[in-house]
């Protein structure tokens, strides 16, 4: 998967991020949970589906290294060698997602994830051209521009950052259980733009994440995970 930069003529400064994912295995399973009766349900068992994602091996790479301005030329991999992800029977990446079906609509219950240690290389220069970006491609949609440019002086105009943040705010999450086990970092990192900052190889220990019973929004279980 790339991500390509169409007003630019030159095809060797076409690609500005590559990600590249090797022995991608997904496994759906219908499950029925015969522990309980549910009286929501009709009295009927619930119905569940299983989904497993392995990746053997991922890499995101700067495309834009051979520009010469940039530090790193990759931005995320695995710090150990794949030499045989097909056959390996463990993976980089691990996840199992538990969904419930009610009404022919799916419901998330459980989230694990569990990966293998990653070496991540960042600088400034290269989050800041991709903000760039990213502010072309998610331009505001046609239908909030009633509240940024109201017609009648008696309309309510909002900013676009509260409208965005409305609409995080209202997307609820629920989790009977999320887990996300420990997760050992080797960091890099070149900030030169507003402040000089070198990090070279910097061993980074995330202790392992589980709560239960989540009822949140994305963004504050975002917030939360970053604050862990």
């Amino acid at each position: 998967m790339a991500l390509t930069d169409d007003l630019w003529f030159d095809d060797d400064f076409q690609e500005i991020m590559r990600m590249t994912m090797s022995s991608v295995e997904v496994d759906c399973r219908p499950k029925m949970d015969y522990s309980t009766l549910y009286k929501t349900l009709g009295g009927q068992h619930s119905q569940e589906l299983d989904i497993d994602i392995k990746i053997g091996d991922f890499q995101v790479d700067n495309q834009m290294f051979k520009r010469g301005l940039y530090h790193f030329p990759v931005l995320l991999c695995s710090q150990e060698v794949q030499k045989d992800s097909k056959h390996s029977k463990s993976k980089l990446i691990e996840a199992n997602i538990s969904l419930i079906e009610t009404g022919n609509i799916h419901y998330s219950k459980e989230f694990i994830l569990k990966m293998k240690p990653l070496a991540m290389n960042l600088e400034d220069t290269f989050f800041y051209k991709i903000k760039e970006y990213l502010q072309i491609c998610l331009q505001p949609s046609e239908d909030i521009g009633t509240f940024e440019n109201p017609t009648n002086c008696n309309e309510l105009a909002l900013p676009v950052n509260v409208i965005f943040a409305i609409e995080s705010a209202s997307e609820m999450a629920y989790l009977d259980r999320i887990v996300i086990e420990e997760i050992d970092l080797q960091v890099s990192a070149h900030a030169s733009v507003k402040v000089f900052v070198g990090l070279e190889d910097s061993k980074i220990n995330l202790s392992k994440f589980e709560n239960r019973s989540v009822w949140s929004t994305w963004y504050s279980l975002g917030h939360r995970l970053s604050m862990h």
